[in-house]
């Protein structure tokens, strides 16, 4: 099972998986329809969110158990057909070109230390600089670490 993150107009970004055929199946909403269908949960909707997150990074975090639910869904919307619909009417299936494909995985952070942060004052064209360590300091306290480069 290839995993992609996508982006649909009206749906923003989702989490699908490639078929055999090239489309994208919608995680999320297969997993919802499965559970309506087959399953008869009365909170299908709730239930898909926390076990097929509409982001990748909530779909790793839900370890095999998401993995597992992941599967199930994309042979349920590949055995149910091209036609098939979500719960409320939704698309399910998606042609590739259809939508843009994302990053699999946002990063939480980022942050950029390319430049020099000292104590000591330094002479400039104008004159004494003084630089200030302050945003890796508070960095680096924040995250926990005791390390700070120098």
């Amino acid at each position: 099972m290839k995993l992609v993150t996508f982006h649909s107009e009206g749906r923003g970004n989702r989490v699908g998986a490639l078929t055999a055929d090239g489309s994208i199946v919608d995680l999320n909403s297969a997993y919802a329809l499965y559970l309506r269908k087959v399953q008869g949960e009365g909170a299908f909707y709730a239930l898909a969110d926390a076990r097929v997150p509409a982001d990748m990074r909530g779909l790793f975090e839900n370890g095999d158990r998401g993995l597992d639910a992941a599967r199930t869904a994309v042979e349920f919307a590949t055995k149910e057909g091209p036609k098939v619909v979500g719960a409320s009417g939704e698309a399910i299936l998606f042609r590739r070109d259809a939508v843009r494909i994302k990053a699999p995985i946002t990063p939480k952070k980022f942050f950029h230390t390319a430049g020099k942060f000292s104590r000591t004052p330094h002479r400039g064209a104008e004159g004494w600089l003084f630089t200030s360590r302050a945003p890796l300091d508070r960095f680096f306290s924040e995250c926990g670490r005791d390390y700070r480069p120098r």
